[in-house]
């Protein structure tokens, strides 16, 4: 079995707790808002994927550099 990064179980855990709600689930106000903020910082970490992928990640003085 491979092992799981900490964005996919933020991701498995976001998921969970979604269907969790749409079932009725029994939450308080913080679990709510601590989910809120991880959907937020999944959405940042996958941009960034993203750019490191199509290669604009690039570190500030290295892109001046190359300009």
């Amino acid at each position: 079995m491979s092992e799981e990064s900490l964005l996919s179980a933020a991701r498995r855990a976001r998921r969970f707790f979604l269907i969790d709600e749409t079932h009725g689930g029994l939450t308080s106000l913080y679990p709510l808002i601590a989910m809120d903020t991880l959907a937020l910082q999944i959405e940042k970490e996958t941009q960034r994927e993203k750019e490191r992928a199509a290669g604009i990640d690039q570190p500030a003085d290295e892109a001046s550099s190359r300009s």
